[in-house]
């Protein structure tokens, strides 16, 4: 299934992936756009595979319901990440 239809369907998006120069940026406002707002992105690879500027806008906006992290774009995050203070946000730095 391609990425795209992927999206569309899916209720939750656990990327699993290598950081490669394809898969960087791989999520971001175009992908989390096409997501249900009920569903969920998982990020357990690596940080930089998703936009966290375009995650926060679209968690805050109801693009889609939650996401859970294990990894950020930049680390350490930030203590002042909004994704931090975000109640559909469960953050496990490198523990999930």
């Amino acid at each position: 299934m391609e990425l795209d239809e992927l999206l569309k369907q899916a209720d939750f998006v656990c990327l699993q992936v290598p950081l490669t120069p394809q898969t960087r940026g791989m999520i971001g406002h175009g992908q989390l756009a096409k997501m249900k707002k009920t569903a969920i992105l998982i990020n357990a690879s690596h940080g930089p595979t998703v936009d966290e500027t375009a995650l926060i806008e679209a968690l805050e906006n109801g693009t889609i319901r939650a996401t859970g992290l294990d990894v950020f774009e930049h680390e350490p995050v930030s203590a002042d990440s909004p994704l931090l203070k975000m109640k559909n946000v469960v953050a496990l730095p490198h523990i999930g």
